[in-house]
Formats: structure tokens, C-alpha cells, sequence
């Protein structure tokens, strides 16, 4: 047998004798069949290395068994709990996993999406950017339940979870404020993830009550910091230190902030206070500690994601539901009383 050829019921058959039609129930499991037949059957498939073609049945039942989950940013350790989780939960309930990155160079978000539908997944799990309309469109048009995790797309009728990202942003101002911090430096997130502006925004509402006048805030470009960190140059972007506090967007960027003022003797928090988004050390303990907004304790994105999914799955004629998890913010250590000297 030629190497590339992929072993079909036929040549199962031509080798024990049978019909297709006898492997085909062997391998479906049919106990009417004699155990020595059964045997010889699967024996000559294992030997042969045939592989099912599961494509092939979930086009017969209308049911693959697969989810997909569709990201953007892999290498943020949030998602990556996240989808732990969700696999977990997921594989509870009788289902495989298939995660599609579409940050991939070479390949369009939307060639990622006809990838998943392509294989007759039963629902995709999807972390959109602000202008994935027409995904969330294309998946609909295929009848391909989807959920949005993370984030929201205005515009268009479909499931979603997300965190309260505009109460982060105010709470971490405010605590920030609380302490007597005046001057802040905040990380902007990617300003195609539509937490990006709900987060600034509710720091900007935070200080705003505050009576703090707008340009005590500092921003930091998401793309541009990023390059940096690449480009091992963060301390160009958060030097001078003329603050006394950085909010930032996620926790993956504040320990790159945190690592930088530490290389150069500033002491967090007693120098600069630090607060993060995700509290990543909940799920990865032997990151440095790290106060932090997230979900409230008893939720998680992961969950209600799954869970949303899950009853899209038994009832399809639902209304589109949207989900925002309450926040809180974890204390890591990281936030002193303001320099008063740095808050004139």
C-alpha cells in the first residue's frame, strides 16, 4: 500500500474477506456481528492504521462534536487560562476542542472562520476585534451558533460575555485616587479590542469626579509599547517617571512596566503604584504579585461562555443574550500611598 494513502473501509475488507458493509458495522460498534469476524476486523484496521473519518459521520448526523474557539492573542497568558477552561468544560460535556489563531501571518480572519465551518463544528467560541461584523454574519448565514467572549461588536444581534470594563477602569482610578495619586500613567490596550476604550474611558470617568484635570493622565500606546518590549527600549516610553501610578490595560503588560522600573531601582509600590488587568496571578501563583481587576470570585469568562453556549446549543430560537461580569479589584501589593511630593 502506497505510504500518503489514507486507509479506506474498502481495504479493511479486501484484506479480511468481508464486506464494507460488515467493517463499517464493526467499526460502528454493531454487537450482532460474531466476535471472531468483529475481531479480525479490528485487528486488520489497527494493523492497516486506519483513522476514522469523523468529517464524513458528522455529515451523515448533522453533529461533529466540535467546538471551535477562534483568538486573536494566543500568547496572552488570560486567554490561555481561559481556554484551558473552557476545554475542561467543554470536554465534560462530550465535546472537542479545535482553536484557530487569527493572528496568524498569511491567513485572513475570515479564511480562519471558513476553516472552522469547513469542518462542521457544532459552535464557535469567538474573541472578536472592534470590526468583525462580518464573521459574526458569515457564521450566522451557516447556521453556526456563535458567542462572543470578551468583547463586544455593536451592531449585531448574537451572544456575548465580557467583564465590566468600563467599572474596571473607574474602580482601578479610583482606588489609585484613594491613595493620592494625582499624576497616572496608564497602558492603552490595542485599539482594535473593544475593551480598549471602555477601560480608558472609565479611568478618564474616575478622575473626571475626582476634579483631576485630564492632562495628569498619561497615555501609552498599545502598539507602540509593544514594539518596544520587542525592541527591549520600554523605559523610552514610561521615562521620566513624572507619575505616581500606571494603570494598565492587562497584567502582561504591567509586569513588562514592573520589570523595567525595577531594573532601574524604582521601587514598586513605595516609588510608583501598579495596577493590572486580569489578576493572572489567580490561575498562575508563581507570577510576582500584581493588584489586579477581574471578574468577581464565583465567575469567569471561560464558564459563562461555555454555559451560553452550551443552552444556544438546546435552544437556537433564543433571543441574543449579553452578559457582563461584575469586577473587583484584587490586592497584590502594588499600590502605596502617593509620593506627595511627585502629586504637585
Amino acid at each position: 500500500m502506497q505510504q500518503n494513502h489514507r486507509v479506506t473501509l474498502k481495504d479493511i475488507a479486501d484484506a479480511c474477506g468481508v464486506s464494507v458493509n460488515t467493517v463499517s458495522r464493526v467499526l460502528r460498534g454493531d454487537m450482532r456481528l460474531s466476535e471472531k469476524t468483529s475481531r479480525r476486523v479490528r485487528d486488520m484496521a489497527n494493523e492497516l492504521g486506519y483513522i476514522r473519518n469523523n468529517l464524513a459521520s458528522s455529515l451523515r448526523k448533522r453533529k461533529s462534536n466540535l467546538i471551535a474557539i477562534i483568538i486573536d492573542d494566543i500568547k496572552n497568558q488570560y486567554y490561555t487560562e481561559a481556554i484551558a477552561e473552557i476545554n475542561e468544560l467543554l470536554k465534560v460535556q462530550g465535546y472537542n476542542v479545535i482553536i484557530l489563531c487569527t493572528d496568524m501571518d498569511g491567513a485572513s480572519s475570515m479564511e480562519i472562520l471558513e476553516a472552522a465551518l469547513s469542518h462542521y463544528v457544532d459552535g464557535i467560541l469567538f474573541f472578536p476585534n472592534m470590526h468583525d461584523e462580518q464573521m459574526v454574519i458569515r457564521s450566522q448565514q451557516a447556521h453556526t451558533p456563535i458567542i462572543l467572549v470578551g468583547r463586544e461588536l455593536p451592531g449585531v444581534s448574537v451572544d456575548c460575555v465580557r467583564c465590566d470594563d468600563f467599572a474596571g477602569g473607574y474602580l482601578a482610578g479610583q482606588n489609585l485616587i484613594k491613595y493620592g495619586h494625582r499624576k497616572i500613567l496608564y497602558l492603552a490596550g490595542q485599539p482594535d479590542n473593544g475593551a480598549q476604550p471602555l477601560r480608558q474611558e472609565g479611568l478618564m470617568a474616575a478622575l473626571q469626579d475626582a476634579h483631576i484635570p485630564e492632562e495628569n493622565l498619561r497615555i501609552v500606546a498599545s502598539l507602540e509599547f509593544l514594539e518596544a518590549v520587542e525592541q527591549n527600549r520600554v523605559h523610552e516610553l514610561i521615562f521620566p517617571v513624572d507619575y505616581t501610578a500606571i494603570f494598565s490595560f492587562n497584567d502582561q503588560m504591567a509586569y513588562h512596566a514592573m520589570n523595567c522600573l525595577r531594573s532601574r531601582k524604582i521601587n514598586i509600590p513605595e516609588e510608583v503604584s501598579v495596577i493590572g488587568f486580569d489578576h493572572l496571578t489567580e490561575s498562575i501563583p508563581y507570577l510576582m504579585q500584581l493588584s489586579s481587576i477581574s471578574s468577581r470570585q464565583g465567575t469567569s469568562l471561560g464558564n459563562s461562555a461555555v454555559r451560553l453556549l452550551l443552552t444556544r446549543l438546546q435552544n437556537p430560537d433564543l433571543p441574543a443574550r449579553k452578559e457582563v461580569l461584575p469586577v473587583e479589584l484584587f490586592e497584590g501589593g502594588t499600590v502605596a500611598e502617593a509620593d506627595i511630593f511627585k502629586t504637585r
